[in-house]
C-alpha cells in the first residue's frame, strides 16, 4: 500500500488518524513523522487490529482527507475571487459616489462665489479704479495698524 506525499501531508493528515484511532496520543503521533509502516505498527499495537484492516482504513481516510483538502482549495479560491470582485464593485461604486460628491461641491462651490463673493469682489475693482488713492493709503493705513499692532505684541513678549 501507498499513500503519496504522506509525509509532506502528514502535519494535516494526522488529525484524521488521531480522530479515528483515538488511543495513540499526540506525542505517538509526532514521532511518526509521517511514515507509513510506523504508524501501521503503532496502529497494530493498540489496537490488536490485522494489518490489512488498517492498510485499508488508511487508504480511505487519506483519500477522504485529499478530496477534503482539494475541496477546500478550491473552495478557498472561489471565496478569493468572489471577494476581489465584491471589491472591485465596491471600489468601483465608491469611485462614482466621489466624482458625483466633487461634482456637486465644485457647483455649490462655484454659485456661492458667484452670488456671495464675486460681486463684491467686483463692487471692489470699480471702487479700486474709481478712487485709486482713496484705496491705495487705506491699505497702507492698514498695514500701518497691522504692522504696529504685531509689534507692540512682539515687544510685550521681549519683557
Amino acid at each position: 500500500m501507498k499513500l503519496p506525499k504522506l509525509k509532506t501531508e502528514w502535519d494535516g493528515f494526522k488529525g484524521y488518524v488521531s480522530m479515528t484511532w483515538d488511543k495513540i496520543s499526540d506525542e505517538e503521533l509526532v514521532r511518526v513523522e509521517g511514515s507509513l509502516p510506523t504508524l501501521i505498527n503503532l496502529i497494530e499495537e493498540k489496537y490488536h487490529t490485522p494489518k490489512e484492516k488498517i492498510e485499508q482504513k488508511l487508504e480511505e481516510l487519506y483519500n477522504i482527507y485529499i478530496e477534503r483538502k482539494q475541496a477546500l482549495k478550491e473552495d478557498i479560491t472561489e471565496l478569493r475571487q468572489d471577494i476581489s470582485n465584491r471589491s472591485s464593485e465596491l471600489l468601483g461604486g465608491i469611485r462614482d459616489k466621489s466624482e458625483a460628491y466633487t461634482r456637486n461641491v465644485r457647483t455649490k462651490f462655484n454659485n456661492l462665489n458667484e452670488e456671495h463673493v464675486q460681486p463684491y469682489v467686483d463692487k471692489s475693482e470699480d471702487y479700486i479704479k474709481m478712487h485709486p488713492f482713496t484705496a491705495v493709503f487705506g491699505a497702507l493705513g492698514v498695514g500701518v495698524l497691522i504692522g504696529g499692532i504685531i509689534g507692540l505684541l512682539g515687544s510685550s513678549r521681549d519683557d
